[in-house]
């Protein structure tokens, strides 16, 4: 029951005419709460043999996220020509520097005809983020119980069952669920095995402090109590 990866598309028109060595910054692109930009490095027009291009992502708008990062660039029908992932779980926070990786793919192999890259000049990439939960803030370790119970949460280990809030897959146990959400249970009875339940009306942000409260973090302080407000109290009543 993997999580699906959110994906980020970012065009560069007119990819030929893109000036070096400066950096070239993608339009902004939302995702759920969240949005990003890609910064592009690339060599001077001048002299572009044996250039490499770097590629940065960035988090403009939203909260902080952890996640696994990996960039694609397709060519002119959409396949995947290059991948590169970075197997750290790297932390985006809004305004900070970008992350990503340095001398990602040769400008020359960029504007290779044969390698058909380039679609009417343009350069598509794809950046795949496989989010993980930011639990820091609702864990309550003082009982051994909740401590081994919280392990659990958003944990694809012995996980039965799935919810699909937005674009993401969020894993989850019935036995626990049973225990400290039962009208979530019900949610799940006469599910078929290896289908997501759909939950609408609710963020991601707010079904995660629910879900980790389900697993014995604490509640919710006041501040995000205030700022959620009523869409807190709704999805609480699921």
């Amino acid at each position: 029951m993997a999580t699906k990866p959110l994906v980020l598309r970012f065009k560069f028109n007119n990819f030929n005419e893109i000036p070096g060595p400066s950096a070239c910054i993608s339009q902004m692109v939302k995702v759920n709460n969240n949005a990003w930009r890609l910064k592009l490095c690339q060599a001077s027009t001048e002299d572009k043999k044996g250039k490499e291009i770097s590629l940065f992502l960035s988090l403009v708008q939203g909260c902080h996220v952890q996640a696994k990062t990996s960039f694609i660039i397709r060519d002119a029908v959409g396949s995947a020509y290059h991948h590169v992932l970075d197997e750290n779980v790297d932390t985006y926070a809004k305004g900070e520097q970008g992350i990503g990786f340095d001398n990602v793919m040769k400008l020359t192999d960029i504007l290779d005809e044969a390698n058909n890259i380039l679609y009417d000049g343009a350069r598509i990439i794809d950046v795949e983020i496989q989010v993980r939960p930011t639990l820091s803030k609702y864990r309550s370790f003082d009982i051994p119980l909740a401590k081994n119970m919280f392990k659990f949460y958003a944990n694809e280990d012995c996980a039965d069952v799935s919810f699909k809030v937005g674009d993401e897959l969020i894993p989850a146990h019935q036995l626990i669920l049973k225990m400290n959400a039962p009208d979530l249970a019900a949610f799940c009875q006469g599910c078929e095995k290896g289908s997501a339940i759909p939950i609408e009306g609710t963020s991601q942000e707010v079904f995660h402090i629910i879900l980790q409260y389900i697993y014995g973090g604490n509640a919710p302080d006041p501040t995000e109590r205030v700022r959620l407000g009523k869409e807190l109290i709704e999805a609480a009543n699921l």
